[in-house]
């Protein structure tokens, strides 16, 4: 039984359709048998094939299991946001994407939902909405309860991200901050040196921005990151030591 369920979980790691694994049920009995009652076969959730009753399926079948969950906050589609608020105490890991003026649904999302169990968050912007200067900036406070977060993995693309919210997520391992298609953002050093001291397991660090990242104060001491592993930058450059 471990075996076929390894077999079946590596076969559905590299499947590029969500649901293609599935066909595997129709091999023998014995196989959609442990397909359908095995829950770990079911924790990731796609949200883009728009199929609410086929995401209610999965989540009942995973019966309790941590759930990773692919979707969408479109202002014209509440599938995404209706059901992650109804999972969201399941939820280890969550990649959300805003269709077009989808902002204001990922705004209310993040700060006004928590998310107990959530390790890993990939957020990503409409680029229209990543071009309108007049967009609120994103910040983290609420995405879990207690004193601290357990979120270990933070991965923004193209948001306008509050710095100094990520200061409580103490248990961040990875950091990636791409924000090269935002208009009018830049990094300011400082306020970047304010929050890393807290994040004491970072280990791999990735920085993008398009405008130059500024010191005010030039002789102020380096930033000392112990657990630093890996550091990548994408942008222009300029006063960082």
């Amino acid at each position: 039984l471990e075996i076929v369920v390894a077999i079946l979980s590596l076969v559905q790691q590299q499947s590029r359709n969500a649901r293609a694994w599935l066909e595997y049920r129709y091999v023998c009995r014995e196989w959609r048998d442990v397909i359908n009652g095995t829950p770990v076969m079911w924790k990731k959730i796609n949200l883009l094939t728009r199929h609410r009753e086929w995401a209610d399926l999965q989540a009942a079948r995973a019966k309790g299991a941590n759930l990773h969950v692919i979707g969408e906050v479109d202002v014209a589609e509440g599938l995404g946001s209706g059901f992650i608020e109804e999972h969201r105490h399941h939820i280890e890991k969550l990649e959300l994407m805003m269709g077009k003026d989808g902002y204001n649904g990922l705004f209310d999302l993040v700060h006004g939902v928590q998310f107990p169990a959530l390790r890993y968050l990939s957020l990503q912007s409409h680029p229209a909405d990543s071009r309108d200067v007049t967009k609120p900036v994103l910040t983290l406070d609420h995405l879990s309860t207690g004193h601290s977060s357990g979120l270990s993995s933070l991965w923004i693309h193209d948001l306008r991200i509050s710095l100094p919210s990520l200061a409580r997520h103490t248990n961040l391992q990875e950091l990636c901050l791409d924000c090269r298609q935002v208009r009018g953002f830049k990094l300011a050093l400082d306020e970047l040196a304010l929050v890393l001291p807290h994040l004491g397991l970072l280990s791999r660090l990735m920085l993008g921005f398009r405008r130059m990242i500024r010191r005010s104060d030039p002789q102020e001491p380096s930033i000392s990151l112990p657990s630093l592993l890996a550091l990548k930058f994408s942008g222009r450059l300029r006063s960082f030591d």
